[in-house]
């Protein structure tokens, strides 16, 4: 099993990810040097998607990263996703592993066809109709619904059936508090 904790190394302020295993008890398996994120972001996200082949970093200020991390010992740096927004620090993967979501303070998600993560394509327009900071995204089990939610107290729902165009659901979940 692979764990990874986002950190921030207060002596120099390089960002780093620890990458750990767990074989009975964490084991240090590798450090990540992320991107600068000196622009003033604070927030970091990483995900490991299905099959823990592929890695995302997410920094507010810096762009999404992609990393192979079948060699635990020796992660490559893959692709990065350039930020659609001025802070990205939400990413999702679909089931599949085929698409990543990203998120951030521009009130938008993006979607991102990584089939071949080495070279990303933005799969459509951002999914809009947010009024505030998206706050989380998620992919449904069968990767056919994107749902994300806001500070503006609201959950929308995308299908994406069709990748590039995807379907908004007709009203969003109103009053979320969580």
């Amino acid at each position: 099993n692979l764990h990874s904790f986002p950190t921030r190394r207060s002596s120099d302020l390089d960002n780093v990810a620890q990458l750990w295993t767990n074989a009975g008890h964490l084991i240090r398996a590798a450090t990540l040097h992320l991107p600068n994120n000196s622009k003033g972001g604070y927030e970091y996200e990483a995900r490991v998607g299905p099959g823990g082949r592929i890695l995302a970093t997410a920094l507010s200020s810096a762009p999404t990263v992609l990393w192979d991390i079948s060699d635990i010992t020796t992660p490559i740096e893959l692709s990065a996703l350039p930020n659609t927004s001025r802070r990205t620090n939400i990413v999702a993967f679909s089931p599949d592993g085929h698409t990543v979501a990203t998120a951030g303070d521009d009130s938008t998600v993006q979607l991102w066809d990584i089939t071949e993560p080495a070279r990303p394509q933005r799969l459509s327009e951002p999914l809009t109709g947010f009024t505030g900071i998206v706050t989380g995204v998620a992919f449904s089990p069968d990767g056919r619904t994107v749902v994300a939610a806001s500070t503006d107290r609201t959950v929308r729902l995308w299908d994406i059936t069709g990748r590039e165009h995807p379907i908004p659901a007709a009203t969003p979940i109103d009053g979320h508090t969580g």
